[in-house]
Order: C-alpha cells, then structure tokens, then sequence
C-alpha cells in the first residue's frame, strides 16, 4: 500500500504528459485546450488562495508517533517543512530551481489534479484507469503529502470551478434567468459598466444572435 501511495503521489506530473500527448497524437484539440486550461485556472486560483492560507502540514502539527509512520517514508508529509520552515523563519533567502519543493497546502493541488485528470479523460478507455489511478493519488495526499482533509475538499471545490469557469468561457453553458435579472438590476442600480455585467451582457447578445441564425 505505501509504494501504490507514493508511485499515485509522483505520478501528477507524468499523468498530465500522458494524457496531453493521447489528446494531441488523436488530434482532439478541444479536450486539450480544455486540460490545459483549467490546470491553469486551477494553479492560479491556487496560488492567489494559498497566499492568505499557509501551513506547515498535519504532520508538523499533530506529531504523530514513530510507530504509526514507521512504513512510510521519513520524508512522506514532511518533505516541504524544511523549506516551509526556513522561509517562515526568515532563513531562506532564496532558492535552487532543482532543489525546490511544492509548498501549498491549502488547497491541495494534487487533488485538484486527480479530479482534472479523471474529468479529462470522460468517455474514453483511459476513464477508469484514471478513477482508480487518481483516487489513490487523493489518498496519498494525506500521507506523502501531509494533507488535512480540509485541503482536499477545497481542492475538489477549485477544481470544479475552475472546470465550470472554463466552460463559461468556452460558451458550454446557456446563461440563465438570474443572469438576466442580473443585468436588469445593473441597470436600475447604474452598474452598467461593471466589467462582469458588460461581460455578462455580451454573452447574452452573443446567445441570442446565434439563436437568431439558427432560425
């Protein structure tokens, strides 16, 4: 179980090749502007979010004994404390590109990427390999990777928002009567030029001019 953990643990990056590469050799350039878009919403949400949440890990905080992690690693959780630890001390002052270490916690990444990966891979053979593959990487989260469950709900969270935000932007989703009532009450309350009303309302225009086309 600790080496199915670990392996699940590294293998976010190797995934995401992986799975860019099938996309790109079958040619489905849309689920590959798809991936990597919303990796990239995610990893920005991410960021801006673990600026305001830092933390050293459950296994900096809760200690556990020696006996309950003899298998594991002495590395798994705590790998990043080094780092984590001299940077909030005030004794890192900088650092070497090969030698850096992922120091997110809040929302965990590696989850966000488990649930993008089994996203992406939807209605193809791949599917269940990537459930089984990525649910195991949910769980390593907390070992390898020193996780509260708190951070991997809230990566779930990002993760499908970010994925309904690309949608919105790639124009999956019909704008719905609250959108609309959205923009009647901008319009009574002068918030015309909002950016998000403005953004709001061209989607609209666009929606119905489509629909007029079609007629």
């Amino acid at each position: 179980v600790n080496y199915v953990l670990d392996y699940s643990y590294q293998s976010i990056t190797l995934q995401f090749v992986f799975i860019f590469y099938i996309f790109y050799v079958s040619q489905n350039y849309e689920r590959l502007r798809e991936i990597v878009m919303v990796f990239f919403i995610m990893g920005m949400v991410t960021t801006f979010i673990s600026m305001f949440t830092p933390a050293a890990g459950a296994f900096h905080y809760y200690k556990p004994d020696a006996a309950i992690t003899d298998n594991l690693s002495p590395y798994a959780g705590r790998y990043f404390q080094a780092h984590f630890l001299a940077l909030y001390n005030g004794q890192m002052h900088g650092m070497v590109f090969g030698n850096s270490t992922g120091l997110i916690a809040f929302p965990s990444f590696h989850t966000q990427a488990a649930v993008l990966y089994i996203w992406a891979t939807r209605r193809t053979i791949f599917f269940w390999p990537a459930v089984l593959l990525n649910l195991s990487m949910i769980v390593s989260t907390i070992t390898f990777g020193g996780h509260y469950v708190a951070d991997l709900l809230a990566g779930v969270v990002v993760a499908a928002a970010s994925a309904y935000a690309y949608g919105l932007w790639a124009g999956r989703y019909r704008l719905s009567l609250r959108h609309l009532r959205i923009t009647e009450v901008a319009d009574q309350t002068g918030l015309k030029q909002a950016p998000v009303i403005a953004w709001i309302k061209a989607q609209i225009a666009r929606r119905r001019k489509v629909a007029s086309a079609q007629v």
